[in-house]
């Protein structure tokens, strides 16, 4: 693959990290729009759409995605 690609197999595992929240991608599901991460966190699976505004730094080397997630976005799940 091109430097900096990457498979969504890849994603799995890896840790979020954002402000207040982190958690572990357990899938990818796409139903057409961006793809979402399906990360557990705290007991409980929250849907992160895979979107350059929101997952910032994306390193499959270390395991980990960056996010800043948009307002709201924890409390709508």
């Amino acid at each position: 693959p091109e430097e900096g690609a990457f498979s969504f197999a890849e994603l799995v595992g890896c840790r979020v990290e954002g402000d207040l929240f982190s958690g572990v991608v357990k899938g990818i599901e796409e139903y057409g729009g961006p793809p979402l991460l399906q990360v557990e966190t705290g007991g409980r699976e929250v849907l992160i759409p895979f979107a350059r505004e929101i997952c910032r730094e994306i390193d499959v080397r270390n395991k980990i995605i960056r996010v800043v997630l948009p307002d709201g976005l924890l409390e709508t799940q």
